[in-house]
């Protein structure tokens, strides 16, 4: 690495190495040893979401749940393999008595897994505690680029994180479903009725 250069970033691949392994866990530099040491580390928005998630399930069952509940919920769900019990903060969109939630980097992760078959879930959205059933939406479903759209025209920035570029206003090509498809999973939860 040259000298004076710590980090190199690159937006594609979201990845940075950082010069000094030590310097990470906390070392500031003062040993030879730290000289020429590198690590690499992958971020992505997953990535860094998971090492809040501890935080985020904290905050959302607690009193001070309002500056995430805008946007985030726990989903507690029984997983099909182990029957062990799971919760996790999620984005969602919510319509009425449908919740939608939209897994980014899907082919990296597992929960949403548990719903190709219809499955109890407990959620908490806003410090309520509510029971309903989730269903993964097939990505050939009409439902599934629907609700994909509609993410992407309320947050645009959101295309990166799923690996479109999308433009406001446009309708998804066919490429941009397709990428779709391959990156993300959609998963609803129709509340139970009180």
């Amino acid at each position: 690495m040259p000298k004076g250069r710590d980090r190199d970033d690159q937006i594609g691949n979201r990845e940075v190495s950082f010069e000094c392994a030590h310097l990470v866990l906390g070392c500031r530099g003062l040993t030879s040893k730290c000289r020429g040491c590198y690590i690499r580390l992958a971020l992505s928005v997953d990535s860094s979401a998971s090492r809040f998630n501890r935080f985020a399930t904290v905050v959302l069952r607690s009193p001070l749940h309002w500056p995430l509940s805008f946007g985030l919920m726990l989903i507690t769900f029984t997983g099909r393999r182990t029957g062990r019990s799971y919760t996790i903060p999620v984005g969602y969109q919510r319509h009425g008595d449908i919740l939608t939630i939209l897994a980014s980097e899907a082919q990296k992760k597992q929960w949403w897994r548990n719903f190709h078959e219809a499955a109890q879930v407990e959620v908490r959205v806003k410090g309520k505690t509510l029971q309903g059933a989730a269903h993964l939406v097939p990505p050939s479903a009409p439902e599934f680029t629907a609700r994909a759209e509609e993410t992407l025209h309320r947050l645009p920035w959101m295309g990166k994180v799923f690996g479109v570029k999308y433009r406001r206003g446009e309708p998804l090509d066919d490429e941009q479903v397709a990428t779709l498809r391959r990156n993300i999973a959609v998963v609803q939860v129709t509340l139970a009725k009180p």
